[in-house]
């Protein structure tokens, strides 16, 4: 922000409005909120990286399901935002910043096999044994 107050307003390259902005950051923000904000299709996915993941598993009632031998944790979330349909997510550690968790989401028919390794190794186009025997960075 400027001194004659312009400023602008950026999560992930992406801009907001102030106020989206700060309600977003301060992540204070409910997934019932979080869908009627209006956000457009390039700023929800950047939003979302900013919400908390352990607030967002309980807000939408995700229950474990299964932990990897890595630690990734496998959430089973039946009835997903009232739609009905029982989606998959898995909980981990973001790879460049200690302690911050995030989510990220499984198709649906893997998911249900409730098995973390092999959600994760789809999600990255590799066997469960890739994955299993691939070296982090």
């Amino acid at each position: 922000e400027w001194n004659d107050g312009k400023g602008f307003y950026y999560l992930h390259s992406v801009e907001f409005k102030e106020a989206d902005f700060k309600r977003i950051i301060s992540q204070e923000v409910t997934l019932q909120e979080f869908a009627k904000m209006g956000l457009s299709n390039e700023q929800r996915p950047a939003a979302l990286q900013m919400l908390r993941a352990d607030s967002l598993l309980e807000q939408v009632k995700a229950k474990l399901v299964h932990t990897g031998k890595r630690g990734v944790e496998l959430y089973e979330v039946p009835n997903f935002m009232e739609t009905g349909e029982t989606e998959y997510c898995m909980k981990m550690e973001h790879p460049s910043i200690e302690g911050k968790l995030y989510l990220e989401w499984c198709h649906p028919d893997v998911g249900k096999k409730k098995d973390a390794d092999l959600a994760m190794a789809s999600n990255r186009n590799l066997t469960k044994q890739q994955y299993l025997s691939a070296e982090l960075a």
